[in-house]
């Protein structure tokens, strides 16, 4: 990776950095206004809840929905820089405003995905949107994944607390890696949607994502991204992906969200950067 690839990239190890790290009382004063203090456009309610053992769990509602709930519980280990830098880590932070707005969109558009196959990848420690999708619609198959083992463990720890709440008739978490075709070729167009959040800026995997996506989505099979600019990193996957998808970019794709961002702008300019944090909407077709 030559010194601009890794500029382009720099944002995002910097937020992980501050977010898991220990710092000291000065330190944590000197990164007040730090971008990692923008986490949520608050699309939806979360509380916390303890369970018999003692772990923390994020339990996520939608007052649209009054009978949807999800509990997701985040990884309780840190992790050092060397293993940041490891496949696909970045989502066992926290849940990234783009993978928030993707489980929104998912909640407002759960009709489509009635009687379907539908694939998160790169999901992190929760894949809360592919969750989503299989609590809320009667979805054929979610099968949620991400490249990190950790992850993946962590989301099977989900699944037996949310089974209750499962309205999918299958739901799997499993381990995908977007560089290794022998994890998913046995998905060969096995899916109706595959979906997405803040996973463009991998400079090194973007071709293998590109070729992971047409692989396992079917003929006419639709894959949805939500992914902030980050400088050129959503151009440059697009450029990639226009050679076997038709592909289109949303920017105002609701009316809530974009209401969200606009404040966001005005009130809180000193946390949110519309380059890391608004997400636009990426669309592939397969033709």
């Amino acid at each position: 990776m030559n010194k601009f690839d890794k500029q382009k990239a720099s944002d995002r190890w910097e937020i992980l950095r501050q977010a898991i790290l220990k710092k000291t009382k000065d330190e944590e004063k000197h990164k007040k206004t730090s971008m990692i203090e923008f986490v949520s456009f608050n699309l939806l309610t979360t509380d916390q809840v303890l369970d018999e053992n003692g772990d923390v769990w994020h339990q996520y509602q939608y007052s649209s929905i009054p009978s949807f709930r999800a509990r997701i519980k985040h990884i309780s280990k840190s992790f050092n820089p060397k293993e940041l830098i490891g496949f696909n880590n970045t989502g066992n932070v926290c849940v990234w405003p783009a993978e928030e707005v993707l489980t929104y969109w998912c909640l407002e558009n759960r009709e489509l995905f009635r009687e379907k196959k539908i694939c998160e990848l790169g999901g992190g420690m929760t894949c809360l949107a592919g969750l989503t999708i299989a609590t809320s619609c009667e979805a054929e198959v979610v099968m949620l994944t991400d490249g990190n083992e950790d992850s993946v463990k962590n989301v099977k720890e989900i699944l037996k607390e949310n089974d209750e709440h499962l309205k999918a008739s299958q739901v799997d978490a499993s381990v995908l890696r977007w560089d290794r075709p022998q994890e998913y070729n046995n998905l060969t167009e096995m899916f109706d949607f595959v979906i997405s959040a803040d996973c463009l800026f991998f400079d090194q995997y973007r071709e293998d994502l590109v070729k992971t996506i047409n692989t396992i989505l079917k003929p006419k099979g639709i894959c949805v991204i939500f992914a902030p600019k980050r400088h050129n990193t959503c151009e440059e996957f697009c450029a990639i992906a226009k050679r076997k998808f038709e592909v289109t970019i949303d920017e105002r794709y609701d009316a809530v969200v974009w209401d969200k961002h606009i404040k966001a702008l005005e009130n809180s300019s000193d946390i949110y950067d519309e380059n890391r944090h608004y997400p636009l909407k990426i669309t592939l077709t397969k033709t």
